[in-house]
């Protein structure tokens, strides 16, 4: 929620979920520049989560 709230008052348009499975499907969905990930996500660290992202999107940094 901080990281958001900076992110907005620069004027950043950001998403935030609480679970690799919301950010998997966000990111399968939508475009994005970049991708933050939390290393204490709920069920699996944010690591586990960007490799898994990166099995269908190699691009977007994260």
């Amino acid at each position: 929620m901080i990281t958001k709230k900076i992110l907005i008052n620069k004027g950043i348009i950001c998403e935030l979920v609480d679970n690799r499975e919301d950010a998997i499907d966000l990111v399968r969905k939508s475009k994005f520049d970049l991708v933050l990930m939390d290393a204490h996500l709920p069920g699996i660290n944010g690591t586990i989560a960007t490799e898994l992202i990166r099995i269908f999107d190699k691009t977007t940094p994260s």
